[in-house]
């Protein structure tokens, strides 16, 4: 039934790639609801509690490679995953997660092979209210691992991520970590995964799209 009013719950959005990778809440009480924010952004909001949503199978194992990019706006300081592929991107192998925020740093992007990389921002500017476009680069292959907020590069690193792709049976996670812990607690305006190397131009592209969609200049 689709949603028609502010304020009501979500609990499907329909992947627009053509894969079938939609997220689904089948419990009423942890669904996001459907808001619109001052500037007129459409948005899911996430109570931080217990709201979240998820694709059962996510497969990216086609791929040793991923751009995530998210439009955000996190309310919290307290530590939350934004989105998150499998139980736990940081023990996991083939995985990978935006938190917001992370600890000490205002934005994580983790990309993990069989060894996990971290790339963070600890900046004052960042911190919680904030909204953005979140972009988190990963290549296995390469030991790349790159955060971007509002398509400037915030964190960098090229620490060993070991080998092997990204996960084929893995859950996506959206909002909160294995729906047990680490809720997200802000907006979420739009959230693009690709498997596959994006080259500069694409990745600006996108970021650019997310930010009309989340109603902030780039």
């Amino acid at each position: 039934t689709p949603v028609t009013a502010l304020g009501q719950p979500v609990g499907r959005i329909n992947d627009k790639s053509g894969r079938g990778n939609h997220l689904t809440q089948t419990t009423a009480a942890s669904m996001p609801l459907w808001q619109q924010d001052a500037s007129g952004a459409f948005h899911l909001a996430f109570d931080g509690v217990d709201d979240f949503l998820t694709a059962g199978t996510f497969n990216m194992s086609a791929s040793d490679k991923v751009t995530v990019c998210a439009g955000l706006r996190k309310i919290s300081a307290t530590t939350a995953v934004a989105v998150e592929l499998s139980a736990a991107s940081t023990t996991n192998d083939g995985a990978f997660g935006i938190f917001a925020p992370d600890s000490a740093a205002q934005y994580t992007f983790a990309s993990r092979g069989t060894l996990l990389a971290a790339a963070s921002t600890v900046d004052a500017q960042f911190a919680a209210p904030h909204t953005g476009v979140v972009t988190g680069t990963g290549d296995i292959a390469a030991d790349g691992c790159r955060l971007a907020i509002g398509g400037i590069q915030r964190g960098i690193t090229g620490s060993d991520q070991g080998t092997g792709n990204y996960g084929a049976a893995y859950p996506l996670f959206v909002g909160r970590r294995d729906d047990t812990t680490l809720a997200f607690n802000g907006n979420l305006y739009g959230l693009v995964i690709r498997g596959g190397e994006s080259t500069t131009p694409q990745i600006t592209s996108l970021e650019r799209y997310m930010a009309s969609r989340t109603g902030i200049a780039l």
